[in-house]
């Protein structure tokens, strides 16, 4: 039995009622489609970051395109068929159709193109027919708004001459497949040229037209604009790159760590800083890990830091870890939580930064300072401290002894609450010191100030110290010597005692990069370079000899080639002097690094600097009041010792063997000096009791003595000691006045006191 076909030269009014039962579902299907297309278009706004809401869009959008240009394809065809039926029907039979039958085709037929031609022109992605050679035929407003171009200017070309000449091969080749039937159709993402000149992605989907014959009519092509999202991957992927490159070139330490505290990732720095590799840490716990191996102590810190840090807490200490070669490395410590939506911890983040270099300096500045107080102590001159609002935070005992005061009792007064009769005198020149920076020396001040009567000589010096953040002095220092008996015997005491202030500033590092190139071109400089040196970061990158040529004319001749070895050796530190904006000379710490490529070659150059100006001040500062000390224990009129329990004196001035007649090296000969100055035995047991005195009570011990010197001469010494402790042990400072002279001179006053009260009584 033959299976019955639709035939178009059949009645057409049977045919048509047909078509009109197949159109209803279809045009509900298209409906929904819309809808769903309409829906996923307001998604695709509200949530343009979903890659899934576009992906949904999209599939939606080529699906009701390509089912409308099918079914409306389709619609054409059955209304070349029907045409062609009825010339058949006519020419054989030779009946005169219904005039009615073929009005409603028409009718239908006309509506169904007219639909087609809204849909097609309406869509909301680029539509077109192409023919075979390329040509566009017919073109749509969404793709005419893709590409720039005019419908009318879009038909008179064809789709080769706006392809992106790379992406022209791959089109070809695709085109010639679906020609030989060897593919029902293709879709790729491809490149057009914008009729502006810029470059614009876009996602084709492209099908094939044939007739009854399988002969290919033409092209039916889809496109939809995807160059925003082209550009948010190329920036996703471009941001992923600083991050790795500033993540692994960082010099600071830094890792990825679950809750449980196993390593998901670690810098190089942390690797370069123990000698490790990946493979040691990556998926193993932090704690095991090399750097913790120090002791067992020290891990199970760690692992309760982990554990507090993933309930939320932040967490930070300073360590003591292990660095390369084992050598143990202090490093500032934390561990940060980092939140999902939820707000629950979902990963840890390490931060470690060596601090090593900062623990040594503080634990010389605080031996410094421990000198510094012990020579506050011992110093025969008055010495104070006063901050900018001119208040003491720091004076000694000769100070006290001035007016009866307490020396703990000075800290936090001002000069008015304690120097009240030198008030106008003392005010004025702290703020001649603290408003001009200028220091005033050698200014005598005397009054009867100690005892009614007694007028007593004191010659003071006042210094700036070092500046604040804002260029301000932060304080002034002062040395108050008493003169009195020198001013009675016309002698002159030249006096400067300076304070160190050691001031350890963390200047925001600078970070860059440039070329491994000789000319060395800046190729990235952070913002903050105009805070640090005051020019921008443009400066730089624009003028590619900026850099060098601001170098200090005597530090330029290293750089080269310290710059050349960073080739061989991947790393390279200098210290060098830049002219800021202001034309003066900073000082620069600069540590940098060479990136290399997979295959290992020279790729970039990512380096900081950080402005040392301050620390090179201050170790310059440093040597000065060396050297001014140095001068003082040497110029003073007094003999200064220091010596250990032992009898070894560090120090022994030029003055004391003027006193004694004994040299350093007279000394080394004795095991006991003080046994040779003092040969009377009771002499030289008080001074053996009062140095056990000094030892179990501490504080400043004064006594007169009598001694022999080297020539055999007899001279009575005022002698003042006082107990030290540092590195080497227990420490004497001693201080020798020679007061012969004036003990002769009482001595004199006293017989001739006597000899006046003899006479006296014997007169009649």
């Amino acid at each position: 039995m033959m299976t019955k076909r639709l035939s178009f030269s059949s009645n057409l009014t049977q045919y048509l009622e047909r078509l009109k039962r197949f159109s209803n579902p279809i045009n509900l299907l298209i409906f929904c489609l819309g809808f769903l297309g309409m829906v996923s278009g307001i998604g695709q706004l509200i949530f343009a970051d979903y890659i899934i809401i576009n992906l949904i869009h999209n599939a939606i959008s080529l699906i009701l395109s390509g089912l409308i240009i099918s079914i409306y394809g389709y619609y054409i065809w059955i209304e070349n068929k029907s045409q062609l039926g009825s010339i058949k029907e006519e020419n054989s039979t030779k009946i005169a159709p219904n005039i009615s039958d073929y009005q409603d085709i028409e009718t239908y037929l006309r509506q169904s193109e007219e639909q087609f031609r809204s849909a097609f022109e309406n869509a909301s992605i680029g539509m077109a027919i192409v023919g075979l050679d390329g040509q566009w035929l017919r073109v749509n407003q969404a793709l005419s708004e893709i590409v720039g171009y005019d419908q009318s200017e879009l038909l008179n070309l064809t789709f080769q001459q706006i392809t992106y000449p790379d992406d022209l091969a791959t089109d070809i080749k695709y085109l010639q497949n679906l020609l030989n039937n060897q593919i029902p159709s293709y879709q790729r993402e491809k490149r057009y040229i914008h009729r502006q000149g810029q470059i614009i992605w876009i996602f084709l989907n492209i099908t094939i037209v044939r007739d009854q014959q399988k002969n290919p009519l033409y092209f039916i092509n889809q496109i939809q604009d995807i160059t925003h999202r082209k550009q948010t991957e190329a920036a996703l992927r471009d941001s992923e790159a600083r991050f790795r490159a500033i993540f692994n070139q960082t010099f600071q330490l830094m890792g990825l760590l679950t809750c449980e505290g196993v390593t998901l990732e670690i810098n190089q720095t942390a690797l370069d800083f123990s000698g490790l590799q990946r493979q040691d840490v990556i998926n193993r716990p932090f704690w095991e890990c090399g750097w913790w191996a120090i002791s067992l102590p020290t891990q199970t810190q760690l692992q309760d830091a982990i554990y507090r840090a993933a309930q939320g807490e932040f967490i930070r200490y300073e360590i003591d870890i292990l660095g390369q070669g084992n050598q143990i490395k202090t490093i500032d410590f934390s561990l940060r939580p980092l939140l999902d939506e939820a707000g629950k911890v979902k990963l840890l983040i390490a931060e470690g930064r060596d601090i090593t270099e900062r623990q040594t300096l503080q634990r010389e500045l605080a031996q410094r300072e421990s000198w510094l107080d012990a020579f506050f102590a011992c110093a025969p001159a008055g010495l104070l401290i006063l901050d900018h609002q001119k208040r003491f935070i720091k004076v000694n005992d000769s100070i006290a002894q001035m007016h009866q005061i307490p020396a703990t009792d000075h800290i936090g007064k001002s000069l008015q609450d304690v120097f009240c009769k030198y008030t106008t005198i003392l005010e004025f020149v702290s703020d001649e010191v603290l408003t001009k920076g200028n220091s005033i020396l050698d200014l005598e001040i005397s009054g009867e100030y100690t005892s009614p009567g007694i007028r007593n000589y004191w010659m003071a010096s006042f210094f700036p110290l070092s500046t604040d953040i804002q260029g301000c002095v932060s304080g002034v220092g002062g040395v108050l010597l008493d003169i009195t008996e020198r001013k009675r015997m016309e002698l002159e005491l030249r006096s400067v005692s300076e304070r160190l202030q050691y001031l350890l500033t963390v200047s925001p590092a600078v970070i860059f990069s440039c070329q491994p190139q000789e000319s060395y071109d800046i190729t990235f400089m952070s913002d903050n370079v105009h805070s640090s040196l005051g020019y921008y970061a443009h400066e730089f990158i624009r003028n590619p000899s900026f850099w060098l040529s601001n170098v200090h004319p005597e530090d330029i001749k290293l750089l080269p080639l310290g710059l050349k070895q960073i080739l061989k050796r991947d790393i390279f530190s200098y210290k060098y002097r830049f002219l800021d904006s202001d034309r003066t000379y900073r000082w620069l710490d600069m540590q940098m690094r060479l990136v290399r490529d997979p295959k290992g070659q020279p790729l970039e150059i990512v380096a900081y600097w950080v402005d040392i100006t301050d620390r090179k001040k201050a170790e310059f500062e440093l040597r000065i009041t060396q050297k001014r000390l140095q001068t003082v224990i040497e110029t003073i009129a007094n003999g200064i010792t220091l010596s250990n329990s032992l009898g070894y004196f560090l120090i022994f001035n030029s003055q004391i063997e003027k006193i004694t007649g004994y040299s350093l090296e007279d000394t080394q000969n004795y095991l006991d000096f003080m046994q040779l100055l003092d040969p009377d035995q009771m002499t030289y047991q008080q001074v053996s009791e009062r140095l056990q005195q000094v030892i179990n009570e501490g504080g400043l011990h004064n006594i007169e003595t009598t001694i022999i010197t080297k020539s055999g001469e007899t001279k009575t010494l005022l002698v003042s000691t006082v107990l030290l402790e540092d590195e080497w042990g227990e420490l004497f400072l001693t201080v020798y006045e020679d007061i012969t002279e004036r003990k002769h001179t009482e001595a004199a006053l006293q017989e001739v006191n006597d000899l006046l009260q003899a006479t006296i009584q014997a007169a009649p």
